[in-house]
């Protein structure tokens, strides 16, 4: 069950909508469907306040392109291991030309080719590759990969609108405004217990 509630300051809490879907539905899937909804009763907020599971580059693009609602939210954070043990060199580290379509690497080699793609939960992808000669004789290669097997360096990116949004949300979630606007979301977290036991 998805609800959506009213947080105004001074002003009632309010559910605005309830949506239903099966257990197995991830949450991101739902979030268009909620927002069309709330579009079709003209109660579509400017700010939508939502948990990790209904963001990612996607809805922060399409939130805003179709609805000019800013999505709220903690994005997922990066699991690669470089930015996990914070210890290497994530995509951060790669300052991207989208015009020429090049990434750099932090030793300033430029890569050598761009391919869209599809990853594993269908996004659409760039895969950014490395040349071997420039990877295996590089003496930062431990950090940008842990692999025998791998000669090279790929680094797999959105395209620019939802790397640049996704990378911008992840500087903002660092910030107190941030936090402050996100602190409002504990409410709904009070809702969804009390709904649960009613």
């Amino acid at each position: 069950m998805h609800l959506t509630e009213s947080c105004d300051a001074h002003l009632p809490l309010l559910i605005t909508h309830v949506e239903t879907t099966s257990a197995p539905v991830s949450d991101d899937a739902m979030t268009a469907t909620i927002h069309a909804e709330l579009d079709r009763k003209h109660l579509l907020p400017r700010e939508h306040i939502v948990d990790t599971g209904d963001v990612d580059a996607k809805l922060l693009v399409e939130s805003q392109r179709d609805y000019q609602v800013d999505l709220v939210g903690a994005t997922r954070k990066n699991y690669h291991w470089q930015a996990t043990q914070n210890t290497g060199f994530d995509v951060s580290h790669f300052p991207i030309d989208w015009e020429q379509q090049q990434a750099t690497c932090p030793q300033g080699h430029t890569s050598i080719s761009w391919t869209p793609a599809i990853d594993n939960r269908k996004n659409e992808v760039m895969k950014i590759k490395f040349s071997t000669k420039d990877c295996q004789a590089c003496p930062s290669r431990s950090l940008c990969t842990q692999s025998s097997r791998h000669t090279r360096h790929t680094v797999t990116i959105r395209p620019q609108e939802q790397y640049q949004a996704l990378m911008q949300r992840r500087e903002q979630e660092h910030t107190q405004a941030f936090a402050q606007v996100y602190a409002k979301r504990a409410g709904i977290e009070g809702t969804l217990s009390e709904s649960a036991f009613a």
